[in-house]
């Protein structure tokens, strides 16, 4: 099994999708020069990994205990590591994906964390779940609420630009123009990513609204 994972973590690519199928090639390659016997059996494993769940996921009364389980339990071990060793994961994971602007990003991060909390089970194993499932499911939302703040605090910069009249949106002179303005703020095509924390403007909002501009 170790060498298995050796063979598993040999090639990643961020802006790759068939990681899993490469490393299987490279296993085979390997094997046709060696007396290594089990190379389809590995090989498949690999590939299979590359899906990350399985039935176990799915159902929370079942386990997993063949290999395969244990691959994708070892690969998500760190999600549900301490919230220190998490969160500097969590900052490598940002750096491979330097060919994203921030807002790509945050975008693409929060659907990936989302995934992982919409299946019944992180881990497939008893082991693994037992002793990570909790902590990797704390984990997870906590990233996702430190994200989605990231974006209100860049739309509440961008509606204070505004207000003060700045270049990013129009200059206010009335509260209904305001009204207005954030209403096609919120609606434009490529403000996408600010829609999902509107709802929690509305503080702000009203401290713009009763301040009479000193909020700014």
């Amino acid at each position: 099994m170790r060498w298995l994972l050796r063979l598993f973590l040999n090639k990643y690519d961020p802006k790759a999708s068939d990681d899993a199928e490469k490393n299987a090639h490279k296993l085979r390659e390997f094997c046709s020069e060696t007396t290594f016997d089990q190379e389809n059996y590995v090989a498949n494993l690999i590939i299979e990994s590359g899906s990350n769940c399985t039935d176990a996921h799915l159902s929370k009364t079942e386990f997993g205990a063949d290999d395969i389980h244990y691959l994708i339990d070892f690969d998500m071990a760190y999600l549900g590591d301490v919230p220190e060793k998490y969160d500097e994961h969590s900052k490598n994971i940002h750096q491979e994906f330097g060919h994203l602007n921030e807002t790509e990003y945050r975008e693409q991060r929060i659907k990936v964390l989302e995934l992982f909390l919409q299946v019944p089970n992180i881990y497939a194993t008893r082991d693994f779940r037992e002793r990570f499932e909790d902590a990797a499911r704390k984990n997870i939302q906590h990233e996702i609420d430190s994200l989605n703040k990231q974006k209100l605090s860049e739309a509440v910069d961008a509606i204070k630009e505004g207000a003060k009249g700045g270049s990013k949106v129009k200059k206010f002179t009335t509260i209904e123009e305001m009204r207005e303005s954030l209403t096609e703020f919120f609606a434009s095509k490529d403000r996408d990513w600010y829609r999902s924390g509107i709802h929690q403007l509305e503080e702000q909002l009203q401290k713009m609204i009763e301040s009479d501009g000193e909020y700014f």
